[in-house]
């Protein structure tokens, strides 16, 4: 019996295009101040996802089923797989000496995160629901 590789090519295709997405929308650089990678496109608050995030003493974890550097949806097989602990530096006091684990989609994702984190720490955590969801007091 011989098993048919579409499948696995199908799913590989789909991860590589999710990750290519971003490299794909990124303007070309014409000075050498450009940041190394573009972080997506700014959302008003409240858009994106609403993620069912968990504290754990001084650990967040959002559990995002969107990818946190492509923004695009994650499969069941690829939650937790590919996970990324960035510290909170920004101004929310709320958030400060927090630390944050966000899913990503790759390996490539994981290694682009901190530096998009470090540029877009407060506009990440409203993407995925995390600022308007602390700041609820009902």
């Amino acid at each position: 019996m011989r098993l048919s590789r579409w499948p696995a090519l199908a799913g590989l295709t789909l991860l590589t295009a999710a990750c290519a997405m971003e490299r794909e929308a990124a303007p070309a650089k014409t000075t050498a101040a450009a940041p190394a990678t573009v972080a997506p496109a700014a959302l008003a608050p409240g858009q994106g996802e609403r993620a069912a995030f968990v504290v754990e003493g001084d650990l967040v974890k959002v559990n995002n089923t969107h990818c946190g550097v492509t923004r695009s949806p994650m499969g069941p097989e690829t939650l937790g797989r590919f996970t990324t602990r960035v510290a909170y530096e920004g101004a929310d006091p709320r958030f400060r000496g927090k630390t944050f684990e966000f899913n990503q989609c790759c390996g490539m994702c994981i290694e682009k995160f901190p530096q998009i984190w470090a540029e877009r720490a407060d506009e990440i955590l409203a993407y995925h629901g995390v600022a308007q969801q602390a700041q609820r007091t009902d």
